[in-house]
């Protein structure tokens, strides 16, 4: 695609520049992130269960065990995007968090949180979120259509002809 005659550059970029006292500044470079492939073909996201009941399926978007699985499963996708989306950042190393090591992803916050303010380690986040196209508008919405559910709900249904089919693809915790 062409803009103007000319290609685009691809994606976001937002800058936060921390100021120091004495020291150098330190400059944080968000890129938004275009392939999210890696993150779900390690994570694939929970599907919720299946209630057939006379024929009919529905999807039990209020099911416990799926609403645990996504919470897991969308922290996973967060800590994955910060990490991801600050490699744009070539002075940062990280001392604690490996890229390819989902138990650590979840480090970066303490990380930040040794050297920076607490408003400071939001503002990067923030910046990560900016840069891949996300808003504190677009995260309250889409938190709001999951709490209040997505669908018809049979949890209580004591029927006979009620099955229910678990069809989660992400356990609650990786040892």
């Amino acid at each position: 695609m062409k803009f103007k005659g000319k290609k685009p550059q691809k994606g976001n970029t937002v800058h936060v520049v921390i100021p120091r006292q004495g020291d150098e500044s330190l400059l944080f470079t968000a890129q938004g992130i275009f392939d999210y492939t890696p993150f779900t073909k390690q994570y694939p996201e929970p599907q919720p269960p299946k209630i057939v009941q006379k024929g009919i399926t529905k999807i039990d978007y209020d099911n416990v065990r799926y609403k645990a699985k996504f919470l897991v499963w969308a922290t996973m996708k967060a800590n994955w995007m910060v990490i991801e989306s600050l490699k744009a950042t070539p002075e940062l190393e990280w001392e604690s968090v490996v890229a390819e090591d989902p138990a650590t992803w979840a480090n970066y916050n303490k990380e930040l949180g040794e050297v920076l303010l607490p408003a400071e380690v939001d503002k990067v986040v923030g910046a990560v979120m900016d840069a891949c196209g996300l808003s504190s508008q677009k995260i309250e919405d889409a938190t709001q259509s999951f709490l209040l559910g997505r669908g018809p709900v049979l949890l209580n249904s004591s029927s006979q002809d009620s099955e229910v089919t678990d069809t989660l693809s992400l356990e609650l915790a990786k040892d």
